[in-house]
């Protein structure tokens, strides 16, 4: 695990170093995605526990042509899960399973980062938040997941400086990697500049409330609904055995995250005046609260789509040093937070084991 703890430590060092507005030196932000493609790119069948699954889906996809002459029987592949590895097979690529996770670590860790660099300021902090969580979640393990989730942060970009032709161009990028990332074409329901106080914490009393209540009459009309996203869910949960599908609704990820949603709401204007973008972004971080109380009865769908909308978390929660008339507590208390979820997810979610590399 020393890999990963000495990764976190530089992210702080840079953090501590570099203020929002020399940081953008291309060296520094290149490096460490270059890093982090490497940590990820490079990682061997011990380090991921999906590792094996991807590597059998790798190995059986046919050529481009079978993906439409023969549609029912690799719809469950999203097209460029697909394409990906069946074009390297077909070329003859050296090493063909690695190349594969090469090219989705380049393509995710270059979107979250290309995000990032847009949405905020304040790099060096988001970085951190990156990768105490969504990095180890998404680029070492859910790779589909990571390159949705970078596209969509760069789509919150495009949709609200109304760069039209680019936001639709990610939108059908962002599907084409993951079904689920159509979602990012919720982004149409959100104003850009306004903000409601009052609907925020009436939205965020209600999910309470529903994750309490855990109502399943939702899911009865939504088995119903014939997509491969509800059908690839729901054989998904026949796989799983009854205990897989349980979910601790406040867990201590998510009340600190809430907790931090909450006092940023009651600092939006603040906010707004540090990064234009800040509205938009809290209410889809808001959102992703409903969404995961919600839906709490199916833990599968919950957390996707949790983790999914979640993503803006490595650009709001920085803004808590905005929010604090000594800089140093707001930074303080975004390190700990990152340092509570990396600590959460090495050692009790164990999304990843001790690192090790296909070349030792």
């Amino acid at each position: 695990m020393i890999i990963y703890y000495f990764i976190f430590i530089l992210l702080i060092a840079l953090t501590l170093f570099f203020n929002e507005k020399n940081f953008f030196n291309p060296f520094i932000l290149i490096s460490v995605g270059i890093l982090l493609f490497i940590l990820a790119g490079f990682r061997s069948e011990d380090v991921s526990k999906d590792y094996e699954t991807y590597v059998y889906s790798f190995n059986i996809v046919g050529t481009p042509v079978d993906y439409f002459l023969k549609y029912d029987q690799w719809s469950f592949y999203e097209p460029f899960y697909y394409f990906i590895p069946s074009v390297l097979k077909i070329i003859g690529v050296p090493f063909f399973e690695i190349s594969v996770f090469i090219i989705f670590a380049i393509i995710g860790v270059f979107f979250n980062l290309r995000g990032i660099q847009l949405l905020t300021a304040l790099v060096p902090l988001s970085l951190l938040q990156y990768y105490s969580h969504f990095f180890l979640l998404h680029e070492m393990t859910q790779i589909r997941a990571g390159v949705a989730c970078g596209i969509f942060l760069c789509s919150i970009y495009t949709y609200y400086n109304k760069y039209w032709l680019q936001f639709i161009f990610l939108s059908l990028i962002s599907f084409m990697f993951q079904f689920s990332g159509i979602l990012v074409l919720l982004l149409l329901l959100f104003k850009r500049n306004s903000f409601s106080i009052k609907w925020q914490l009436t939205l965020i009393a209600i999910a309470i409330i529903l994750a309490f209540l855990k109502l399943e009459l939702i899911f009865e009309y939504l088995f119903k609904v014939n997509t491969v996203f509800i059908q690839k869910m729901i054989l998904t949960l026949s796989s799983m055995q009854e205990d897989q599908n349980e979910i601790n609704v406040f867990n201590v990820s998510f009340i600190l995250n809430l907790a931090i949603t909450i006092f940023l709401i009651f600092h939006h204007k603040l906010l707004f005046s540090k990064n234009k973008y800040s509205y938009l972004l809290l209410k889809i971080q808001v959102f992703s609260i409903f969404v995961y109380c919600a839906l709490s009865p199916i833990a599968v769908v919950a957390f996707r789509l949790y983790e999914f909308l979640g993503i803006v978390n490595i650009v709001t929660v920085p803004m808590l040093i905005y929010c604090f008339r000594y800089k140093v507590v707001g930074y303080c208390a975004a390190i700990s937070y990152a340092l509570i979820l990396f600590v959460l997810n090495l050692h009790f979610g164990k999304l990843v084991n001790a690192y090790s590399s296909v070349f030792f």
